[in-house]
């Protein structure tokens, strides 16, 4: 996690605190890194695609909900 936490940062995301709780790396048949989905405990969702050329896109996305769930103490 620690990877795609340091990928994201280096691209800009400013949602999630810390590492991700979950995430998916996807890879070519080159197997080059091609697109990460990462979810955080805030709530905050980011999802990077990287293209051949090396360029980039980022979209980051808040799970918004009417009641939240209770935090377990």
């Amino acid at each position: 996690m620690a990877m795609v936490a340091e990928k994201l940062r280096e691209c800009g995301q400013r949602g999630g605190d810390g590492d991700p709780v979950l995430a998916h790396a996807h890879f070519d048949n080159q197997n080059r890194l091609r697109r990460i989905h990462a979810t955080y405990s805030n709530g905050w969702r980011a999802t990077l695609t990287i293209r051949v050329d090396g360029s980039y896109s980022l979209s980051q996305a808040i799970k918004l909900v009417s009641q939240p769930k209770a935090v377990p103490a």
